[in-house]
């Protein structure tokens, strides 16, 4: 799955949660896995976009020495479900080298940052994603 509108090189994934709840699960993981790290960015990490009715997060895996970008799409109409968005990854922690992730990635690193993502951040939310 793609992500729609400025963000349509993202790799989308549904939960089976409200934003809301996948929000808190994320906060929840970044606070309790001392395997992540801060990245060194211009955008403030963890905001709200009221704009464009987005959570977004920075995560920096310090042992991949990966960061990720990704967002929450906050939609009150969705009770059980939610859509979240992976935007970009980094190599490092520096904020220069920004890849959009299903158009700036070979086909073999694209697979790689995209398991990684899921196996070191998805997985461990514990809530059921497509």
């Amino acid at each position: 799955m793609f992500g729609t509108g400025n963000y349509g090189y993202a790799q989308k994934y549904v939960f089976d949660v409200s934003g809301v709840n996948l929000i808190k699960a994320v906060k929840d993981l970044k606070r309790e896995n001392l395997t992540f790290g801060q990245s060194d960015t211009i955008y403030e990490s963890d905001s709200f976009d009221t704009a464009n009715s987005h959570f977004n997060v920075e995560m920096h895996l310090i042992k991949h020495d990966i960061a990720f970008c990704f967002f929450i799409q906050m939609d009150d109409r969705k009770l059980n479900s939610s859509d979240l968005y992976l935007v970009s990854v980094n190599k490092g922690t520096d904020f220069n080298d920004w890849k959009l992730v299903n158009r700036d990635l070979k086909r073999n690193e694209y697979l790689k940052v995209k398991r990684v993502f899921e196996e070191e951040i998805l997985d461990k939310l514990k809530i059921k994603y497509e």
